[in-house]
Order: structure tokens, then C-alpha cells, then sequence
């Protein structure tokens, strides 16, 4: 299902077009500025993971953006990809997707990588008010406070998705739409944190209890 939902995505894609004036004729499907909002990533943005295995995992931000030109119906969309990148043979590691065409309804797709043969589709749509939900693959719940790693966020979506055969993989995703993903899990208990540097003024650390 879901290398089908990638085949149909790229099949509905004809070229990109070279300039903006290239869409005069085209029906115009710009992206839903919630959507582009919910994804806080910046172009050559490094984000940095500290495992419960005292391992460092260390992305690249890639955000490209661009105009599709479909053919048949005549459309121009808007289309937002970002990817985070590691270094090393399989890079990918996840990449989120958005697009024009859904309007109103728009979602955030991501797709994880981990280890560049496989990946699952998760889908989430972001509301108005900070509200987000799961509408594909596992189920989610949303916290309007969250503490984790004795950081506290606001805003965060828990997305939960038992189907992976091989523990290794990602089941587990905290995200919110001020850092994106804050901590990942996997089958196996490997836990992955963001690691804060740049935005460090804009979280409240928990105070030592002892």
C-alpha cells in the first residue's frame, strides 16, 4: 500500500515549471500556508539526535520548493519537500512531503528511512489553533503539554504504528510544529532525542527534583 500511494504520487507529476508565468493558463493550487507553517525546517539547517545509547545522530536539512505542472486537468501546484539527511551510504533518513492539490485539506506526509531500503508513510493534518492529527497508519494523540527528555513542549503529536517486522525501525514519532521531530522510538527501545542548541532559549527546562 504503501509503495502504491508513491507510485500514484509520482505518476500524477508531469514537469516542473521554469517560471511562474508558465501556470497563466493552469488552474493555480497553492500550498495551504498551515501546512508549509508546520514544518519549521530551514534549508542547511543541521538537526541533531542524542540516542539513549549515548550515539549522536547528526541531519542535514534539505527544502526545496517548487511548481508542478500537471497536464491533464491543466494545474499548477505548489510543492514542498524536506528531507533530512544523514551522512553516510543511506542518507535519507526522513523526508516530509506537502502539496497543493489537497486545498483546505492539505496534510504533511513523512516518509522514514532509516536505513535507506525501507520506510513508512505517515500522514498528519495541522490545524489553525496548533491541533494536529494522524488520518494514515497507526494512531496518534495530542498533548498540549509534553515533557520529554525533562524538556516541555507545547503542541506535540504522539504518532504511534505497531507494523514493522524488524524492531530496528521507527514506531514511535513526537512532533510539534515549533522544532518538528522531538524524539523518535523504536521496537527495539532505542530512543532518540532532539538535541537543542539554536532554540535553546525557547524551551523551560524541568527542575531537578533531587
Amino acid at each position: 500500500m504503501k509503495l502504491i500511494i508513491s507510485v500514484l504520487i509520482i505518476l500524477t507529476i508531469s514537469y516542473s515549471c521554469k517560471k511562474k508565468d508558465d501556470c497563466s493558463d493552469c488552474i493555480s493550487k497553492p500550498l495551504n500556508a498551515i501546512v508549509v507553517k508546520s514544518i519549521p525546517y530551514q534549508d542547511g539547517q543541521i538537526v541533531v539526535f542524542i540516542t539513549n545509547k549515548s550515539d549522536t545522530i547528526s541531519t542535514v536539512v534539505e527544502r526545496k520548493f517548487q511548481i508542478l505542472h500537471h497536464t491533464n486537468p491543466k494545474v499548477c501546484e505548489e510543492y514542498l519537500e524536506v528531507n533530512l539527511k544523514k551522512s553516510g551510504p543511506n542518507t535519507d533518513f526522513i523526508k516530509f512531503l506537502a502539496r497543493g492539490l489537497g486545498g483546505c485539506d492539505s496534510v504533511v506526509q513523512f516518509e522514514i528511512t532509516p536505513y535507506g531500503d525501507f520506510y513508512n508513510i505517515i500522514q498528519f493534518v495541522p490545524h489553525e489553533n496548533g491541533i494536529m492529527n494522524s488520518i494514515y497508519s497507526g494512531t496518534s494523540t495530542f498533548h498540549n503539554t509534553c515533557t520529554l527528555n525533562n524538556i516541555s513542549y507545547n503542541k506535540v503529536l504522539e504518532l504511534n504504528w505497531n507494523n514493522e517486522s524488524d524492531a530496528r525501525y521507527i514506531n514511535r514519532i513526537y512532533y510539534n510544529t515549533e522544532f518538528g521531530i522531538l524524539r523518535y522510538e523504536t521496537k527495539d527501545g532505542l530512543i532518540g532525542n532532539l538535541l537543542q542548541k539554536n532554540k535553546a532559549e525557547k524551551i523551560r527546562k524541568i527542575p531537578d527534583s533531587r
